[in-house]
């Protein structure tokens, strides 16, 4: 693998090519928002292998980096982890000391894992959920635990619809040991999300033994569309799927002690929280609590009428 500094100018057709390829055309990001002016001063570079364009970066010079992009092909070779050491040794090379990026949730774990602290909150760009993430280059040791996953022992409130999703993919991009989805509402954005199937997917690759239970409550055939319907029937194997209509929570449950919920831990048969979603990375009391409820509800369960011959 080669990475090396390229001009913009002489090198723009390939960088962009790799860019809508990722962005455009997988995660559906519109042409207009993915290139701007700061391309034509930015520092750019370029990842090959045998020959062929891989991957590319770019870095600012003040610190921010993005378009981090890796085509399908050469994912899981280490190309995303050489990418961001080159962006390391060029911010030193420039005299800059610390890095700082908005990536999606469903990257955000490579990065939390590469040494990277997240700032609070969640924020949309481009329709896709994304967090805030720095590293200071002088030192390796992150200085705080704030979405990190079995380290964070926080109760997070999640606002806005789009946080829960954004704070499920944050979730899923640090690999929990399981995962339990109970959906009650399949049009919340939680779920109907196109990152968190895309979040799911990259998940169930990257944990070979790890099997998913999908929960709903109701089995209409307007739901062989939604996102997490249509992945459990290209992943039979890996997702299992079953109706409980006395299902009323939107929940997840992941394990070693993760959790999300739309009403409270401590009764779970209560009403929805209207105001927001809780959420904790690391609380044993509630993920028990929502486990045992899920386990339940799971058990009592049925296979799906519509969409059994799918899906199973």
């Amino acid at each position: 693998m080669e990475i090396r500094v390229v001009h913009w100018q002489q090198h723009r057709t390939t960088l962009l090519d790799i860019r809508h390829k990722v962005f455009v055309h997988e995660q559906g990001v519109p042409l207009e928002l993915e290139e701007d002016d700061q391309d034509a001063t930015a520092t750019h570079l370029l990842a090959s292998i045998d020959g062929e364009p891989a991957g590319c970066a770019r870095l600012l010079s003040d610190g921010h980096f993005g378009r981090v992009a890796v085509l399908s092909r050469y994912r899981n070779q280490g190309t995303g982890a050489h990418l961001l050491e080159a962006i390391s040794e060029q911010a030193r090379h420039l005299g800059i000391t610390s890095l700082h990026a908005g990536m999606q949730c469903n990257a955000a774990g490579f990065y939390l894992r590469h040494g990277f602290v997240a700032s609070p909150g969640i924020f949309l760009d481009a329709g896709i959920p994304h967090v805030h993430i720095h590293r200071q280059l002088t030192t390796s040791t992150p200085t705080n635990s704030l979405y990190r996953l079995r380290e964070d022992k926080e109760l997070h409130h999640l606002g806005e619809d789009w946080g829960a999703a954004g704070f499920l993919q944050l979730l899923m991009a640090q690999r929990p040991g399981s995962l339990d989805l109970a959906i009650a509402n399949p049009s919340h954005p939680m779920w109907s999300d196109p990152a968190t199937a895309a979040g799911l997917l990259l998940l169930i690759r990257a944990q070979r033994r790890l099997n998913v239970r999908l929960l709903l409550n109701h089995d209409h055939p307007q739901l062989l569309a939604h996102p997490l319907v249509r992945l459990a029937q290209r992943m039979s194997s890996r997702i299992s799927l079953r109706i409980q209509p006395a299902l009323r929570m939107n929940a997840v449950v992941a394990a070693p002690h993760a959790w999300i919920c739309d009403r409270s831990v401590r009764n779970l048969n209560g009403p929805e929280n209207p105001q927001f979603i809780t959420a904790s990375l690391n609380n044993p009391a509630g993920y028990q609590s929502l486990l045992e409820h899920f386990n339940t509800h799971w058990l009592d369960g049925e296979s799906s009428q519509e969409l059994q011959s799918l899906v199973m």
